[in-house]
């Protein structure tokens, strides 16, 4: 059975799907942050961070 396209797995967000540029603040960490205990929760626990079969569901509207 080969694999599905990935456009009918996952819906892009309205401003990909449009073309708009990305802002690299939402791909970041402060790492003083993480020192600080601060940070997402996905960025405190390494065992969940480097998880390859972690796949977080987006938020909704």
């Amino acid at each position: 059975m080969p694999l599905k396209p990935w456009y009918k797995i996952v819906t892009p967000r309205e401003d990909l799907h449009e073309g708009k540029p990305l802002d690299a603040s939402e791909f970041a960490v402060h790492l003083d942050q993480v020192r600080e205990g601060r940070a997402p929760a996905d960025y405190q626990k390494p065992e969940r961070f480097f998880d390859p079969t972690y796949f977080p569901t987006p938020a909704g509207p």
